[in-house]
């Protein structure tokens, strides 16, 4: 069982020399009637002993679409997802500072879903924005009816209860 890392504690592991290989989904094709529409989100922090910035994102591939990304990158179809991409956990006239501009505050959350800045926050603020991401994520695939009427298969963490 894999507890969730603390914010105060950040492990980075290098990709040196990395071979990324592009995999073709559609051998792997069940014929139920429906097509797949896969999403998957990760999350990746760094910070001093001040702040921790969490920076996370989301892609979806499947359903006779290309690959869909937030963030926007150079290989996916952008999507308009309104949450931002990154959470900020730093001391509170800092955060406020973030919240207040109005460029910055649309790509980095400074607070809960219940409205907490996070550095009150008891959570794991690198899990709140990721799975937040990930939920408006798929909003936005549904209002863009980039889903259909195709299956959804979404990669998460798996918990004992």
């Amino acid at each position: 069982m894999e507890h969730p890392q603390p914010d105060n504690e950040l492990t980075v592991t290098p990709l040196r020399n990395a071979k990324l290989a592009q995999v073709r989904l559609s051998s792997l094709r069940i014929d139920i009637g429906r097509d797949f529409l896969v999403i998957d989100g990760s999350s990746r922090g760094f910070g001093t002993h001040n702040f921790k910035l969490f920076i996370t994102g989301a892609a979806a591939y499947g359903a006779g679409n290309p690959v869909i990304t937030y963030p926007e990158t150079t290989f996916g179809k952008p999507i308009h997802v309104n949450w931002g991409f990154a959470g900020l956990k730093a001391p509170m006239n800092v955060l406020r500072a973030v919240e207040e501009n109005k460029v910055l505050s649309d790509y980095i959350r400074v607070r809960s879903l219940e409205g907490d800045y996070f550095i009150e926050y008891d959570g794991v603020v690198v899990d709140e924005v990721r799975m937040g991401l990930e939920t408006m994520f798929i909003d936005s695939l549904v209002s863009n009816k980039l889903l259909g009427n195709n299956l959804l298969i979404i990669d998460g963490p798996y918990t004992w209860q």
